[in-house]
């Protein structure tokens, strides 16, 4: 089957803080969850840490803009593939006082379980109506994913991009701030259309079990380089995606 998401939630809050969770959900086992944070404040900050739901998250990647010279919203993704089925919210924490924070979590199916996330790449602009994050190209049956932040949810502030499906959108209430986050198949490029307004991105590589599981045999020859018989037959070499395994014939 091929690699798919769905939007588990998506949410902010417009207190200031360095402490925010998110709404309780029912996260089931053997999926990929990422979560996309975007928060602003009158300095730098970054996400420190993510935790809650039953999970190990970490972070992939992280991206500050609005001003590139001196940021003031950051970027974020996270990750965690769940190993039991577990309902709880997850409390995120930040280097410093933020103003606004908003986030958005998407479920992923049929990927790969252990090295999920192949590659990561970021982009920004400090105003710009469109913004483009390239990643190198994929493998066949992954999946391409976008996460994009401005800091307004003016109307028609962010479109996906051409064959991007829209996960969802992050906001608090009443507060100049969103995160957008969408996916396709694979694809070397994430972008969305704005008003002419900063954006930030980050584009990540998630990998397919269903192309993981495909293999290649190669035989193993020993060359005969002394003229004594021929050569030898060693056995099949099987190799997968991001693994190999020798297979002895005698």
């Amino acid at each position: 089957m091929a690699i798919s998401a769905a939007n588990a939630f998506a949410g902010g809050s417009n207190i200031n803080s360095t402490v925010y969770s998110t709404a309780s959900y029912a996260f089931a086992a053997g999926k990929l969850y990422t979560i996309g944070v975007h928060h602003s404040g009158s300095a730098k900050r970054s996400t420190q840490q993510m935790q809650g739901g039953g999970l190990s998250w970490s972070k992939v990647t992280t991206n500050p803009f609005s001003t590139i010279a001196t940021p003031l919203n950051t970027l974020d993704i996270w990750q965690a593939i769940s190993s039991v089925t577990a309902t709880g919210s997850v409390t995120l924490t930040t280097s410093g006082t933020v103003s606004r924070c908003c986030w958005v979590c998407d479920e992923w199916t049929e990927m790969t379980t252990v090295n999920s996330v192949v590659q990561s790449s970021t982009a920004a602009s400090n105003l710009s109506t469109a913004l483009l994050v390239n990643i190198a190209t994929p493998a066949a049956g992954s999946a391409t994913y976008g996460v994009f932040g401005v800091p307004s949810f003016t109307s028609g502030a962010m479109v996906v991009g051409t064959g991007y499906t829209l996960l969802s959108t992050g906001r608090p209430a009443s507060e100049a701030i969103q995160v957008k986050s969408e996916w396709r198949a694979a694809s070397t490029v994430a972008n969305v259309s704005s008003i002419s307004i900063a954006i930030g991105g980050i584009a990540i590589e998630i990998s397919s079990a269903a192309a993981a599981g495909a293999a290649t045999i190669r035989q193993l020859i020993q060359p005969d380089l002394h003229g004594t018989g021929g050569n030898r037959f060693l056995g099949n070499l099987v190799e997968f995606v991001g693994e190999s395994q020798f297979v002895y014939e005698n």
